[in-house]
């Protein structure tokens, strides 16, 4: 379970646990297109990310890249990144866009 303040509602949902499997596979390529890095929440998104992660001159890892999309970003931070995610769908986006970053597929309840 995801923790929550003692006597919050709990749902059995609500575990990484029920992510056990590839959900975007199949899918990647529409996810792809439908991303659009110009949107308001992905500019959100990111300097969220920006202003939390800070500049760095380590290793990183994205639990989760996906098609990679915030890589580059945290690699303008000084970030040295690797991704891992579950769908060998989306790590081919990733590789395709990303050659020269190290790409896992991974399962991260492991």
């Amino acid at each position: 379970m995801i923790s929550a303040p003692i006597g919050a509602p709990r749902s059995p949902e609500a575990t990484i646990a029920a992510m056990a499997e590839a959900r975007y596979d199949g899918l990647a390529d529409a996810y792809d297109a439908f991303m659009e890095l110009d949107s308001p929440y992905h500019r959100a998104a990111v300097d969220a990310l920006r202003r939390l992660l800070g500049a760095g001159s380590g290793r990183c890892l994205d639990l989760g890249c996906g098609g990679g999309h915030v890589i580059p970003f945290v690699q303008e931070l000084g970030w040295e990144v690797a991704g891992t995610d579950l769908s060998a769908d989306q790590l081919r986006i990733a590789r395709r866009a990303l050659p020269r970053v190290e790409l896992v597929q991974a399962d991260a309840t492991a």
